[in-house]
């Protein structure tokens, strides 16, 4: 009596064919992820603003000093300073480099009741800043608005991508 067993598993044959199943439905797939992608860098760039505009009022209040997100719309970034006597110098760390947007984004800022445009956000010691309107616009896709709506109320986002 003659116990045989079969050994399972997969012919090379079976393995060439799925990978070339997967490697068409990639190839079908792939331009859908390139607007998926470049969807994300809009909304983590939007993040990351909303994040320092939130730093930048906590610490005005924390070191009694004006702190400026700035912004250079021609050249799509955006950097903070801190108020040093008469002057905004650079910060000493990180959050004081410009950050440039990514390809294909364009930096669009509205401050309310100002008489002359300005390039810039102030974050005073008492908590209050300027109501303001900060734009990412992407070609073909609907622009992610940054909105600070009062003086003592914090920067949030008005449209979220992907969201209603």
């Amino acid at each position: 009596m003659s116990t045989r067993r079969r050994h399972r598993g997969f012919t090379l044959l079976e393995l060439v064919l799925v990978l070339l199943v997967l490697a068409i439905a990639l190839a079908v797939a792939a331009p859908s992820f390139r607007g998926f992608w470049s969807g994300l860098q809009g909304r983590d760039a939007a993040f990351q603003i909303v994040s320092l505009t939130r730093w930048a009022r906590a610490q005005a209040a924390a070191d009694g000093r004006i702190y400026r997100l700035n912004f250079d719309v021609a050249q799509r970034r955006y950097w903070l300073t801190v108020q040093e006597g008469e002057q905004f110098v650079e910060l000493k760390s990180d959050l004081g480099r410009p950050v440039l947007l990514p390809d294909g984004i364009e930096l669009e800022l509205v401050v309310e009741s100002v008489d002359a445009p300005r390039d810039y956000i102030e974050f005073r010691p008492n908590g209050r800043t300027q109501a303001a309107t900060i734009r990412l616009i992407e070609q073909g896709r609907q622009p992610i608005e940054i909105v600070c709506r009062s003086p003592t109320e914090q920067f949030e986002l008005l449209r979220q991508p992907g969201g209603a």
